[in-house]
């Protein structure tokens, strides 16, 4: 009996008369928006366009009112006008904002159209100019050099194998190398054979050098620590007594083989990146791992950026000198779809500028080349534009 009373309201149900609703579910379908850059002290106009969701043949619902809202990357309101909302049977809902960004940073907009119409958002990336800014150091290395890396005083010009030291405009001296790196006023310079540490002090450099069989690797610099990690092992030099004491160490083979291109260094601390994961320990401290697919571009102090290979997405990976679990913190949406593969950090050229992302803060800075440019560089503490003049212009971030 039970199941003759559900079936019968069932079909009760079913073959009763039926309302039918004048409007259906819209064919429009959104279209992503153009990524939007903006400078902060400079006035913007963003359209904010809502599709509409249904189509009714006797015409939309009519947006009567929108609310907006602006806020900066750290959540705060930001002072804005917007246009009343115009309505469209087949464009939708659209409203006008314009506002002057006062900080750096990813900058989100909404509108909500009513009466309870829908709610569309716009995310903004907003630069910090500083094209205006007296460049850090003016001077000239003679033809293009293939990497330029300042110190205190004097500047480090990499051609090929040969780099030379260049200070108060005319090269000190040059010699053979593999590779080089920086950190403050310190250099690190490496042969096959041997590894050679730098401090550019008033008029010239305290040397270290020290036999050491280096081969292929990723490699982390502090001015006192150089570490490199191959496979499942890290060699590491530490500048104490006037020398450097060497350290080796390894790791349980699931956290390699190290990937490279770079290592990451918070105090006794290193952090790099495996197949899918991204690490961080040292002899002292336990490894800790987080899963991440995600390819390493280039590592710079505490933090390695990192870039998906077919995604795009853009990350940093920080370690922490109490040798926590990695922290992996997203690039503001959107940002990496203007990122220029040729460099190992988010860097991407926009409206005659050059803009970068900072590690600090992910935050993004721009720069005009001062003149045309033949080359230009951008490291986690510099901008360097090699002008067609032969003239060197670093800017320090």
């Amino acid at each position: 009996m039970r199941r003759l009373l559900i079936l019968s309201v069932s079909l009760a149900l079913g073959c009763g008369p039926q309302r039918r609703d004048p409007c259906s579910p819209s064919a429009t379908s959104a279209v992503a928006p153009p990524v939007i850059v903006a400078l902060v002290g400079e006035e913007i106009d963003v359209e904010l366009l809502l599709a509409p969701a249904v189509f009714c043949p006797q015409g939309n619902p009519v947006a009567t009112e929108v609310v907006t809202e602006v806020l900066d990357g750290a959540n705060r309101p930001v002072p804005h006008v917007h246009s009343p909302p115009t309505s469209s049977n087949t464009a939708g809902y659209s409203t006008h904002i314009t506002f002057t960004p006062a900080t750096a940073g990813v900058h989100y907009l909404t509108a909500r159209y009513e009466p309870a119409l829908g709610i569309t958002q716009r995310q903004i990336q907003v630069a910090l100019e500083r094209s205006g800014e007296v460049p850090w150091l003016r001077t000239t290395l003679g033809p293009v050099c293939d990497e330029v890396l300042p110190l205190r005083d004097a500047v480090l010009c990499r051609r090929g194998t040969q780099v030379s030291f260049v200070r108060d405009g005319g090269a000190a001296s040059t010699e053979t190398i593999s590779a080089m790196a920086t950190a403050g006023d310190t250099a690190w310079l490496w042969t096959s054979a041997r590894l050679s540490r730098l401090v550019d002090v008033d008029g010239g450099f305290e040397r270290t050098d020290v036999a050491l069989a280096v081969t292929g690797g990723a490699v982390g610099v502090t001015p006192d620590t150089w570490v490199q990690g191959t496979n499942a092992e890290f060699v590491e030099l530490r500048a104490l007594d006037g020398g450097l004491t060497e350290q080796r160490w390894t790791i349980d083979a699931g956290f390699a083989p190290i990937t490279g291109p770079g290592l990451s260094l918070a105090g006794e601390v290193v952090g790099w990146v495996a197949p899918t994961k991204v690490c961080a320990g040292a002899p002292s401290v336990p490894v800790r791992c987080i899963d991440s697919p995600l390819q390493p571009l280039a590592a710079e102090g505490s933090a390695i950026w990192l870039r998906g290979a077919e995604s795009g997405v853009v990350a940093l990976a920080r370690v922490s000198r109490d040798g926590g679990e990695p922290l992996v913190l997203f690039v503001p949406a959107q940002s990496s779809s203007l990122m220029d593969a040729r460099q190992s950090r988010p860097v991407f050229s926009w409206n005659g500028r050059v803009v970068a992302v900072r590690a600090d803060d992910l935050s993004l800075e721009a720069w005009r080349a001062p003149a045309p440019a033949s080359r230009q560089t951008v490291t986690g503490s510099f901008v360097v534009f090699q002008l067609t003049s032969g003239e060197t212009v670093i800017f320090k971030r």
